[in-house]
């Protein structure tokens, strides 16, 4: 395992799935990990792994820039910013779901990233790491994803962006895109995708079309701790050369 000592990272949605399971993967190299999250519980969870924990919901700018000023005023900036919290809504079709949802899943998955990177990037370290979980939804489309395709796509082309307006500084911007992954929210999204008409129109195609994309139209089901495997790896420094992924 790569050695992240003395090396500080920021964690946000970092109390459940993906981003617990990295903090965990970052504690264990050595990194100095500060979980980010809106419920009382990460207070518990950070103090198991001897993190430190801040309450903020991000998409309450007001709370997200609190966060980044106690890390500031605690371990003087970050090397280390994986911007990884976010909400799920696959399920309803087009027809089925108003601007008004488009909206909720905007300010989330979008918005508060953003807003992440535009008040955290002053505070990464020069030949520091940014990571920020977008999806495989960003890159693919299907029945009942056209929201959350839409916004995690723009998510990818917000790293790309950012990875090149942060190069001279040296630091790497990349993107996860993992497809479905066992986690909180996971049995809820699949509730809501079988409820929806889009999970009976698949269902039929998918009897009419026996191609591989239609058999793989759903996609593989992972654990979060098989995300987080590569983390140390793509945060230390020596990986220089990967960036806008």
């Amino acid at each position: 395992m790569f050695s992240l000592q003395a090396k500080v990272a920021f964690i946000t949605g970092g109390t459940a799935g993906i981003g617990l399971a990295t903090a965990k993967r970052l504690r264990a190299a050595g990194a100095e990990v500060i979980i980010v999250g809106r419920r009382e519980a990460g207070r518990t969870l950070a103090a198991e792994l001897g993190a430190t924990f801040l309450q903020a919901d991000l998409t309450r700018e007001e709370e997200l820039v609190a966060a980044l000023a106690q890390a500031r005023e605690r371990f003087g900036g970050m090397d280390i910013l994986f911007n990884n919290a976010g909400v799920e809504n696959t399920g309803p079709t087009i027809e089925e779901a108003g601007p008004e949802q488009l909206q909720t899943l905007f300010d989330a998955d979008l918005k508060a990233p953003y807003a992440v990177l535009h008040h955290g990037a002053a505070l990464v370290r020069d030949g520091g790491s940014i990571i920020n979980t977008a999806s495989v939804a960003g890159m693919m489309q299907m029945p009942g994803y056209a929201q959350y395709s839409a916004v995690k796509a723009a998510l990818i082309s917000l790293t790309r962006t950012a990875a090149l307006e942060l190069a001279p500084r040296g630091i790497r911007v990349n993107a996860i895109c993992p497809g479905s992954v066992w986690s909180e929210m996971l049995p809820r999204s699949i509730r809501r995708w079988k409820s929806s008409s889009c999970c009976v129109r698949s269902s039929a195609s998918a009897s009419r079309r026996k191609s591989p994309r239609w058999s793989t139209s759903w996609p593989r089901t992972t654990a979060a701790i098989s995300v987080a495997q590569p983390f140390p790896l793509t945060a230390a420094s020596r990986r220089g050369w990967a960036t806008r992924c």
